[in-house]
């Protein structure tokens, strides 16, 4: 396995997923070394298959761009592109996967994930990435600048509903129950009769004895 790349296999809630945790090279390394990386990529994802969810998480030295109505780049990202960024849109489109950060609307502070305060540079070059069609939902994504993590990268934190088909299962169960007890039939008229109200009684008076100890 290339040293830039690392693969995590988890179960979520019982959707098996593979982390990737990626550290591309830098846009001025040669061809090679780029296109090697992504090639690396690319047989690693189609080894893994369709059947497991994707996480990208990482530095992928790479500028998108903004497009509209597409899907796998968003229209809040930089305007600017660049090799790693075509790289990348690449990828993406031939494993139907999208750049998560460049679909939610934020002020630019909170979209840069590297800044150089030195040279006064800043951009977007660390990515969230999943199937454009995943088991679990991304409802937002965006940068966290007040935690110090020792870099000149920030924190790059996504909120995300998974699913809970344990949980489904029990509201589909405690409704199909609610819908039986709804249509259960009682024949309250029997009440009227002199045996059943002496049953009624004694069974009563057994459950009360039974509870003082009698």
């Amino acid at each position: 396995m290339n040293e830039n790349i690392i693969t995590v296999n988890i179960n979520i809630l019982g959707t098996k997923t593979t982390v990737f945790c990626v550290y591309a090279p830098s846009n001025d390394k040669v061809d090679l070394e780029k296109d090697k990386f992504y090639e690396k990529l690319n047989e690693t994802l189609i080894k893994i298959g369709t059947t497991k969810e994707i996480i990208f998480l990482g530095d992928f030295n790479g500028h998108t761009g903004t497009k509209v109505n597409n899907q796998v780049v968003g229209s809040y990202g930089e305007t600017r592109i660049n090799d790693n960024g075509e790289s990348l849109i690449d990828l993406c489109k031939s494993h139907n996967l999208r750049i998560t950060n460049v679909y939610f609307k934020h002020k630019m502070m909170h979209k840069y994930t590297w800044e150089q305060h030195t040279q006064k540079l800043k951009s977007i070059i660390d990515y969230i990435i999943v199937k454009q069609k995943p088991e679990f939902q991304i409802h937002n994504v965006r940068v966290q600048r007040n935690i110090n993590c020792g870099s000149i990268h920030y924190v790059v934190r996504a909120k995300v509903y998974l699913p809970t088909p344990e949980r489904t299962s029990n509201t589909d169960k405690h409704e199909e129950n609610h819908e039986k007890f709804m249509y259960l039939k009682y024949n309250l008229d029997s009440f009227q009769h002199d045996s059943t109200q002496y049953l009624y009684k004694k069974m009563t008076r057994r459950k009360t004895d039974s509870k003082r100890g009698f």
